[in-house]
């Protein structure tokens, strides 16, 4: 009897001995084995040893070798700041106890590999970042990093040619995040295992080899420490004690650039140095050459404000970094900023049809970020979700909100290292659900009743400002609807009711305005400058009778004004009908002439006689004047007032003038005062902003009419900025009179040479200025 077996497609015999039937079952029980190595090696690779070697041109090949040969080579991106570059091997697992391969030869120095539950990711550290290029031979993965930094020289013709060389013409922008090339592609030679460095002899390889100590200027030693505060110390020994060093900020505002000038930096100290786990603002130190310079960068930790100050001692140059606090200045515009303001590490990404989860877990892993995120991505992020991207050198913080904006997905970020990603929708929901339950929970807070006493304020005004005391439907702007406030004006108290939280408000602002009022002391200065002149030349011409006064004496010349006495024996220009008594005219002397111009009020004159007609005399009389006057009125008024009150300082005199009106005649008074009215504001630059008023009146001349006085009025109204203890000129009035007049007598007065003998000339100039100044100080507080 047979029998099929439809497992193993073996026919069986029952009828044989069993020695063939356990051959039988021994070929299937094989066969099945190796149909199940065959699957699982079809559905999962493994990662068995990480190598390198060198190459011409500085270049250094890093060699992963896999269990299995891949179907094309392995996704990658590269990150700038940290320079890295990343491989992942996706179903893949870590198959070997080095995973720290430390190179330290050209641009690399680490060699690292970390195992995840689906994949292998290989991060390749790199001292600055430089071309490379990724090419795949059988089971192999070849990793070829050129030694100068992006945008150097191009490889060597003599390096083309060798098979192990993967720099093209290219290589400036082969750093670039791109997608997997097509499993056609074309792959460099097969390297021989022989040349290849295994992985226990990465650190000898790795240990500098002796070299000769340079004889011009050079870096001996570059060291970090911590000090007690917290800062970083960099320490470089120099052999140049007079070395010359620049330090500057670098193109990020986390960056610090040091060159060493002309200065030689041997090859074991051209590395990095990672100081995070110092815990000082500084996160990692790149020392490099560049040309014959020696350069350092410095590179802070993300976010962390910073100063920093270096000195040179000796053949020693320090430089300090410490960690700036934020001020609350500082940090109230950053909350008022509405552009967010990104810090992160620049990335470089190109991505097609990449799922959205996937993309965000990228952004957020420390390889990119540079630090260490708990993601939590809940279920309303569509998993199906894919997204194509390209970005060259934004921070990844910028990247993530680009990603998000896209797919109408936001972040909350709770701690310092837990963000949760979920549909703008729902965390909006969430926002309103959470600021409904705080407002219930305030509506349902117990009623507190807090004394508060106010120093400075009136505690009427506060309470007018704390509650607006009007209908229900008046906006309260800091009591709730249950709150109440009121006051005591004996002991300046305020009395407030409301809850805890409110209360607390109240507080705060009561604390920021009730506070001493500045003060202002204002100056004021009135100038009034008078400058006159008058010039008077007048002229009598008539006749008088030649008396003989008995003792034989004839005419005599003299000088004469109205109303002075004649001495005796003189002889007065007086007419026939005077007469004497004893030694002096009678008072009923009258004098006689033909032209009367006198002078007002002359200072000299002279009169002569100068022809005779009969027994008359013809006389002639000259007078003149001329008045210089200067005049200065200064008056100094001074105020001091508190910041926005204002204040008033009159000095003067008040005029009575009497009126007539159906009630009878009434005596009334008009001011004639100097008068200063100020309101300042201090501004916050210390500046004060002035509404002046500055008066100045006096009394004037008589009204002939009404036998009233006039007021001399001078006022000026104006608003005025100026800097505290500042002079300021608020204005000025010129005046200035001229009056030119000749008195004269018709047709004589145009005769040639004797004309101006029928003419009186009379000349008057007068100026007058007015000039106000004001001079604001701020009275200082004591400390």
């Amino acid at each position: 009897m047979k029998t099929l077996d439809y497992f193993t497609g073996v026919s069986w015999d029952w009828n044989k001995p069993p020695r063939r039937l356990l051959f039988n079952l021994f070929l299937s029980t094989l066969l099945l084995l190796l149909l199940n190595q065959t699957s699982q090696a079809q559905s999962y690779n493994r990662l068995e040893r990480l190598g390198h070697s060198s190459l011409p041109g500085n270049k250094i090949q890093v060699v992963l070798e896999l269990a299995s040969p891949l179907n094309a080579a392995p996704p990658h991106f590269s990150t700038d700041n940290p320079a890295r570059i990343v491989l992942d091997f996706p179903n893949t697992s870590l198959n070997t106890t080095e995973r720290n391969v430390n190179i330290s030869a050209g641009a690399v120095q680490q060699v690292r590999a970390v195992e995840t539950e689906d994949r292998v990711r290989v991060v390749i550290n790199l001292l600055r970042m430089s071309p490379f290029d990724i090419q795949q031979v059988g089971n192999k993965i070849f990793v070829a990093i050129d030694g100068t930094a992006m945008g150097g020289s191009s490889t060597a013709a003599g390096d083309r040619n060798d098979p192990v060389s993967m720099v093209t013409q290219q290589a400036a922008a082969a750093h670039r995040p791109t997608m997997p090339p097509p499993a056609t592609q074309t792959v460099a030679a097969y390297i021989p295992p022989a040349e290849l460095a295994p992985v226990f002899e990465a650190s000898t390889a790795a240990e500098p080899l002796a070299e000769p100590l340079p004889t011009g200027p050079a870096i001996t030693q570059v060291d970090f420490r911590r000090n007690d505060d917290g800062a970083g110390w960099i320490i470089v020994e120099v052999t140049n004690p007079n070395q010359i060093v620049s330090i500057n900020r670098g193109r990020r505002d986390r960056d610090i650039e040091v060159v060493f000038q002309n200065a030689v930096l041997p090859s074991h100290l051209d590395r990095r140095l990672d100081v995070t786990d110092f815990a000082t603002p500084v996160n990692s130190v790149d020392a490099y050459p560049q040309g014959k310079d020696a350069r350092m960068l410095v590179t802070m930790r993300e976010g962390v404000r910073y100063d920093y100050f270096a000195n040179q001692t000796g053949r020693q140059y320090i430089i300090k970094i410490n960690e700036r606090p934020v001020e609350p200045e500082e940090e109230s515009r950053g909350l008022r900023s509405k552009d967010p303001v990104y810090t992160g590490r620049n990335v470089n990404f190109n991505f097609q049809d990449i799922q959205i989860r996937s993309a965000l877990n990228l952004l957020l892993s420390p390889e990119v970020s540079g630090e260490v995120f708990n993601v939590v991505i809940t279920d309303n992020v569509n998993q199906g979700d894919k997204l194509s991207l390209r970005l060259q050198n934004v921070p990844w913080d910028q990247a993530l909100d680009i990603i998000l904006e896209a797919k109408s997905l936001a972040k909350r970020k709770f701690g310092q290292n837990v963000i949760i990603i979920d549909t703008k929708r729902s965390l909006d929901a969430r926002d309103k659900e959470e600021l409904q339950a705080q407002k219930e929970i305030k509506e349902l807070e117990p009623i507190r009743t807090q004394y508060i006493q106010i120093n400075y304020a009136k505690a009427e005004d506060l309470a007018n400002l704390l509650y607006s005391g009007g209908t229900a439907d008046q906006a309260q702007r800091f009591v709730s609807d249950r709150g109440s406030v009121s006051f005591d004006e004996r002991t300046n108290t305020l009395i407030v009711q409301d809850t805890e939280s409110y209360l607390t408000d109240i507080r705060q602002l009561i604390e920021a305005i009730d506070t001493p009022s500045r003060q202002v002391l204002i100056e004021s200065r009135v100038v009034i400058a008078e400058d006159t002149f008058a010039k008077e030349l007048g002229v009598k011409f008539g006749h008088s009778l030649n008396q003989d006064l008995g003792h034989g004496h004839g005419i005599v010349m003299g000088g004469k004004l109205e109303g002075d006495t004649v001495y005796s024996e003189g002889t007065a220009f007086t007419s026939g009908g005077n007469t004497f008594s004893g030694d002096y005219l009678n008072s009923n002397s009258q004098e006689n002439f033909i032209v009367r111009l006198p002078v007002g009020d002359p200072a000299g004159a002279l009169g002569l006689a100068i022809g005779k007609v009969g027994s008359y005399l013809l006389q002639l009389e000259l007078a003149a004047s001329q008045t210089d006057g200067t005049a200065e009125v200064l008056a100094t008024p001074k105020v001091i007032t508190a910041n926005q009150h204002k204040a008033s300082i009159i000095q003067g005199q008040r005029i009575p003038y009497r009126t007539v009106s159906d009630q009878g005649a009434q005596t009334q008074f008009e001011n004639a005062v100097l008068q200063l009215e100020v309101t300042p504001q201090i501004t916050p630059d210390d500046r004060i902003i002035m509404d002046l008023l500055v008066t100045s009146d006096e009394m004037g001349q008589q009204i002939l009419t009404t036998g009233e006085r006039a007021i001399n009025k001078r006022e000026i109204a104006t608003q005025v900025l100026v800097d505290n203890g500042e002079t300021v000129v608020l204005g000025g009035v010129y005046q200035q009179n001229r009056n030119n007049s000749v008195t004269r007598v018709p047709f004589f007065s145009d005769l040639p040479l004797v004309g101006n003998l029928f003419k009186r000339t009379q000349k008057e100039t007068s100026r007058r200025e007015l000039l106000i100044f004001v001079t604001p100080k701020i009275i200082r507080e004591r400390s």
